[in-house]
């Protein structure tokens, strides 16, 4: 900046140098010579003329006029992806977590690693939570109030439709379904639903269902199921089934009081009575079913484990039956105390080592136009460790409440 000053002030007088002066062409050079070095320094600058500015055109402004025009609506249960259909998908996802639960329970259970009464307790808490999840949907879907099933065909209807798939059965492979559809089939209990239905045909007033022992097949617990085919599958799940459902008939029939009752005993005695498949009916079969499958191996380690505790129980009454002939009861002790102890022994001892259930039989037998064979003792709670479950922590808390 001080040099600029300078060279702007270079007209003015400046104070007489003490170095000696130089010729006028000598100064006249270096005073051109600042005058291109000034210049020289604004050289890159440049001015630029404005442009005349562009004007876009104007743009008119119209009014549309919309008309809204309401598109007729679908009724919600039959849209594909309504929000009543999106409720039924999350049920069924929500049936299907439930019943993969309980699979690896009672597998837990098999390996020893969880104990019959926890497995049951399990088992019956989660089906009672699937029937008010069912429930729930019900309420909110009025079409499926009369008949809830219906929502399995719908689902499967509607999941064969979305991929291409047409609902005829593979009939020659034994199977009353796509076999393609197999998962979307076992996915929403659809076969479990067709045997239910079937059964649900023979069922008549007064009369009792006969099963011929293998007429369907016999069932092979050693067998891998792993390697079976879906028709093979099938077909063992039918063989279970049909072979128990007369046994549910019997304590429907003639109202026996067993020692407790779970939600599939309760849902079977139930559709025995109304011939009715519903939802609950389905998952809670195929949860027996899976049951078993767990099992295969050691069908009757349930019962087993039942006539064990039930073994402990009648020593620990006789031993206290011994010592009250030896020493007094305390004053404090009731009567009804006595009586109840004598109701538990009972009941144990009938359930466990005689077979009421077997003499019904008997009896039906008597009345059945067609002679069977009657099943092998305690057949009942040998099939069913849900109950053989249940009826030990029934046993146990009776005995821990008379102390």
């Amino acid at each position: 900046m001080e040099e600029i000053c300078e060279t702007l002030e270079w007209k003015k007088s400046k104070e007489p140098s003490t170095k000696p002066c130089r010729s006028s062409s000598a100064a006249s050079q270096e005073q051109d010579s600042d005058i291109d070095a000034w210049v020289n320094r604004f050289a890159v600058l440049t001015v630029e003329e404005p442009e005349d500015e562009v004007h876009a055109p104007a743009v008119t402004k119209q009014i549309v006029k919309v008309e809204l025009i309401e598109a007729e609506e679908r009724d919600e249960e039959e849209a594909p992806f309504s929000h009543l259909f999106f409720k039924a998908y999350c049920l069924f996802q929500d049936l299907r977590n439930i019943r993969a639960f309980l699979s690896q329970t009672w597998v837990e259970y098999r390996d020893g690693k969880v104990d019959l009464m926890n497995s049951s307790v399990v088992t019956d808490t989660a089906l009672q939570l699937a029937r008010e999840l069912i429930q729930e949907l019900v309420d909110s879907w009025p079409e499926l109030q009369a008949d809830d099933q219906l929502l399995q065909r719908k689902m499967y209807s509607t999941a064969s439709s979305l991929r291409g798939r047409n609902e005829l059965p593979s009939l020659e492979d034994g199977l009353p379904y796509n076999k393609n559809m197999n998962e979307i089939a076992g996915w929403c209990y659809l076969p479990t639903n067709i045997l239910l239905e079937s059964f649900a045909a023979v069922i008549q007033p007064d009369q009792l269902p006969v099963y011929k022992k293998g007429h369907f097949g016999s069932y092979d617990p050693k067998a891998d199921r792993e390697l079976m085919s879906i028709s093979q599958r099938f077909q063992e799940d039918k063989v279970i089934l049909l072979e128990l459902l007369p046994e549910f008939c019997v304590v429907g029939m003639f109202n026996v009081e067993l020692p407790c009752q779970d939600e599939i005993t309760r849902a079977l005695v139930e559709f025995t009575q109304t011939k009715k498949v519903t939802i609950l009916l389905s998952f809670a079969v195929q949860i027996f079913l899976d049951i078993h499958h767990a099992m295969r191996n050691s069908r009757i380690g349930a019962f087993g484990d039942l006539r064990m505790s039930s073994i402990r129980i009648k020593k620990t009454i006789a031993d206290f039956w011994s010592l009250s002939k030896t020493h007094p009861k305390p004053k404090f002790w009731p009567k009804e105390g006595d009586e109840e102890i004598t109701r538990i022994h009972s009941s144990v001892k009938t359930w466990t080592e005689d077979d009421p259930l077997l003499e019904v039989r008997q009896v039906a037998k008597g009345m059945a136009k067609h002679r069977n064979e009657a099943p092998e003792k305690h057949f009942f709670f040998s099939a069913h460790p849900l109950l053989c479950g249940l009826t030990m922590l029934h046993f146990n808390l009776r005995m821990q409440i008379i102390g």
